[in-house]
Protein backbone atom coordinates (compact mmCIF):
# COMPACT_ATOMS: atom_id res chain seq x y z
CA UNK A 1 0.00 0.00 0.00
CA UNK A 2 1.38 3.41 -0.91
CA UNK A 3 1.03 6.47 1.27
CA UNK A 4 0.58 10.04 0.07
CA UNK A 5 1.15 12.90 2.48
CA UNK A 6 -0.43 16.30 1.85
CA UNK A 7 0.95 18.91 4.22
CA UNK A 8 1.14 22.26 2.45
CA UNK A 9 -1.53 24.52 1.06
CA UNK A 10 -2.28 23.52 -2.49
CA UNK A 11 -1.02 19.93 -2.15
CA UNK A 12 -3.22 17.45 -4.00
CA UNK A 13 -3.17 13.98 -5.43
CA UNK A 14 -5.26 12.70 -8.30
CA UNK A 15 -5.81 9.01 -8.79
CA UNK A 16 -8.17 7.22 -11.10
CA UNK A 17 -9.50 3.76 -10.39
CA UNK A 18 -10.53 1.57 -13.30
CA UNK A 19 -14.19 0.66 -12.76
CA UNK A 20 -13.92 -2.65 -14.61
CA UNK A 21 -11.67 -4.10 -11.92
CA UNK A 22 -13.95 -3.23 -8.99
CA UNK A 23 -16.89 -5.49 -8.18
CA UNK A 24 -17.35 -4.69 -4.47
CA UNK A 25 -18.00 -1.43 -2.67
CA UNK A 26 -15.31 1.18 -2.32
CA UNK A 27 -14.87 2.47 1.24
CA UNK A 28 -13.33 5.89 1.87
CA UNK A 29 -12.44 6.53 5.53
CA UNK A 30 -11.15 9.61 7.36
CA UNK A 31 -9.58 9.15 10.75
CA UNK A 32 -7.47 11.45 12.89
CA UNK A 33 -5.95 11.90 16.32
CA UNK A 34 -8.21 13.85 18.64
CA UNK A 35 -5.27 15.54 20.35
CA UNK A 36 -3.17 17.84 18.16
CA UNK A 37 0.57 17.36 17.94
CA UNK A 38 2.25 19.32 20.67
CA UNK A 39 4.45 22.18 19.50
CA UNK A 40 6.78 23.81 21.92
CA UNK A 41 7.68 27.43 22.06
CA UNK A 42 6.32 30.61 23.53
CA UNK A 43 4.26 31.74 20.53
CA UNK A 44 2.72 28.34 19.83
CA UNK A 45 1.56 28.11 23.47
CA UNK A 46 0.00 31.58 23.29
CA UNK A 47 -1.77 31.03 19.97
CA UNK A 48 -3.20 27.54 20.39
CA UNK A 49 -6.88 27.05 21.18
CA UNK A 50 -6.97 24.94 24.34
CA UNK A 51 -10.76 24.40 24.45
CA UNK A 52 -11.47 23.12 20.97
CA UNK A 53 -11.24 19.46 20.03
CA UNK A 54 -10.19 18.59 16.51
CA UNK A 55 -13.12 18.11 14.15
CA UNK A 56 -12.46 17.07 10.56
CA UNK A 57 -15.05 16.32 7.92
CA UNK A 58 -15.06 14.03 4.92
CA UNK A 59 -17.02 14.85 1.80
CA UNK A 60 -17.69 13.87 -1.77
CA UNK A 61 -18.65 15.88 -4.83
CA UNK A 62 -20.37 13.62 -7.34
CA UNK A 63 -21.54 13.94 -10.91
CA UNK A 64 -23.82 11.31 -12.42
CA UNK A 65 -23.94 10.35 -16.08
CA UNK A 66 -27.37 12.05 -16.36
CA UNK A 67 -25.71 15.38 -15.44
CA UNK A 68 -26.96 15.59 -11.84
CA UNK A 69 -24.30 17.03 -9.50
CA UNK A 70 -24.27 17.50 -5.75
CA UNK A 71 -22.23 17.25 -2.57
CA UNK A 72 -22.34 14.89 0.38
CA UNK A 73 -20.35 15.87 3.45
CA UNK A 74 -20.30 16.00 7.23
CA UNK A 75 -21.82 19.47 7.41
CA UNK A 76 -24.88 18.41 5.43
CA UNK A 77 -25.50 15.34 7.57
CA UNK A 78 -28.18 15.84 10.20
CA UNK A 79 -29.75 13.35 12.60
CA UNK A 80 -33.02 15.24 12.15
CA UNK A 81 -33.20 13.94 8.59
CA UNK A 82 -33.52 10.38 9.78
CA UNK A 83 -31.85 9.25 6.58
CA UNK A 84 -31.23 5.65 5.73
CA UNK A 85 -29.20 3.84 3.12
CA UNK A 86 -32.39 3.33 1.10
CA UNK A 87 -33.69 6.88 0.69
CA UNK A 88 -31.90 9.80 -0.87
CA UNK A 89 -30.96 12.46 1.69
CA UNK A 90 -28.18 15.00 2.08
CA UNK A 91 -25.94 12.14 3.18
CA UNK A 92 -26.59 10.34 -0.10
CA UNK A 93 -28.22 7.02 -0.92
CA UNK A 94 -26.57 3.63 -1.12
CA UNK A 95 -29.11 1.55 -3.07
CA UNK A 96 -30.14 4.24 -5.55
CA UNK A 97 -28.80 7.46 -7.05
CA UNK A 98 -26.23 8.74 -6.25
CA UNK A 99 -25.00 5.29 -5.05
CA UNK A 100 -22.80 7.12 -2.51
CA UNK A 101 -23.50 7.08 1.25
CA UNK A 102 -21.88 9.16 4.05
CA UNK A 103 -22.21 7.00 7.16
CA UNK A 104 -22.37 9.98 9.53
CA UNK A 105 -20.51 12.95 10.91
CA UNK A 106 -18.09 12.35 13.78
CA UNK A 107 -18.37 15.73 15.49
CA UNK A 108 -17.25 14.78 18.96
CA UNK A 109 -14.38 12.48 18.18
CA UNK A 110 -16.24 9.71 20.02
CA UNK A 111 -16.19 7.43 16.96
CA UNK A 112 -12.43 7.55 16.59
CA UNK A 113 -12.19 3.78 16.14
CA UNK A 114 -14.01 4.18 12.84
CA UNK A 115 -13.89 7.91 12.01
CA UNK A 116 -16.04 9.07 9.10
CA UNK A 117 -16.69 6.92 6.06
CA UNK A 118 -18.21 7.16 2.60
CA UNK A 119 -19.42 3.97 0.91
CA UNK A 120 -19.70 3.71 -2.87
CA UNK A 121 -22.05 1.00 -4.17
CA UNK A 122 -20.71 -0.98 -7.15
CA UNK A 123 -24.23 -1.31 -8.60
CA UNK A 124 -24.08 2.40 -9.44
CA UNK A 125 -20.68 2.53 -11.12
CA UNK A 126 -22.26 2.90 -14.58
CA UNK A 127 -24.32 5.87 -13.32
CA UNK A 128 -21.37 7.71 -11.74
CA UNK A 129 -19.37 9.97 -14.05
CA UNK A 130 -17.08 11.53 -11.46
CA UNK A 131 -16.36 11.52 -7.72
CA UNK A 132 -14.11 13.97 -5.93
CA UNK A 133 -13.33 13.03 -2.34
CA UNK A 134 -12.21 15.80 -0.01
CA UNK A 135 -11.56 16.48 3.66
CA UNK A 136 -11.46 19.74 5.55
CA UNK A 137 -10.73 21.05 9.01
CA UNK A 138 -13.94 22.17 10.69
CA UNK A 139 -12.34 23.28 13.98
CA UNK A 140 -9.61 22.65 16.50
CA UNK A 141 -6.40 23.17 14.51
CA UNK A 142 -5.30 25.39 11.66
CA UNK A 143 -2.87 23.09 9.88
CA UNK A 144 -3.22 19.54 8.56
CA UNK A 145 0.11 18.52 10.06
CA UNK A 146 -1.33 19.15 13.54
CA UNK A 147 -4.11 16.55 13.32
CA UNK A 148 -2.43 13.45 11.90
CA UNK A 149 -5.33 12.86 9.52
CA UNK A 150 -5.37 9.72 7.40
CA UNK A 151 -7.71 9.07 4.48
CA UNK A 152 -7.86 5.43 3.48
CA UNK A 153 -9.46 4.33 0.22
CA UNK A 154 -10.22 0.60 0.17
CA UNK A 155 -10.73 -0.70 -3.34
CA UNK A 156 -11.30 -4.46 -3.41
CA UNK A 157 -8.69 -6.25 -5.48
CA UNK A 158 -6.43 -3.23 -5.57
Amino acid sequence: MSRITLEKKGDSHISQIKQESVKDEIVVNLNWNQEPRKKSGFLSNLLKNRDSAIDLDLGCFFELSNGYKSVIDGLQFSKKQGGSRTQSTLQGCYIGEPWVWHTGDDRSGSQMATGESILINPQGYDDIRRLTIYAYIYEGVSKWEQCNAVITIKVPGS
